[in-house]
């Protein structure tokens, strides 16, 4: 276990990170639908255009200074072990199912 970690903030962090795969992969798959329901190749064509151009003012909004000094993107995480019985003999930390999850994520 972590000494001064709290459990809830551990799993809604979990949580939050689930959450914000399943709607990039989501928004994808919309965007793909909106892309292959064109009528024709030149409307699929200026489609892809179209969201190419919205991810793009999204990548220049995230990079501008003032949205960069408003919301901190910087992510300092330091864990600390604490002493734990049941890893003492084989003086390894323990993996649990979150640490699991968070990794394969």
């Amino acid at each position: 276990r972590y000494s001064g970690v709290c459990k809830a903030s551990c799993v809604f962090g979990v949580m939050l990170g689930c959450f914000q795969c399943t709607m990039s992969c989501f928004i994808v798959g919309l965007s793909m639908q909106l892309v292959v329901g064109a009528k024709s190749e030149l409307d699929a064509f200026m489609n892809y255009v179209a969201l190419l151009f919205i991810v793009e003012i999204d990548n220049a909004l995230m990079q501008a200074r003032v949205v960069r000094l408003l919301f901190s993107t910087d992510v300092d995480i330091h864990a600390q072990l604490a002493a734990d019985k049941t890893t003492e003999s084989t003086r390894k930390p323990q993996w649990t199912l979150g640490m699991m999850a968070f990794i394969a994520i």
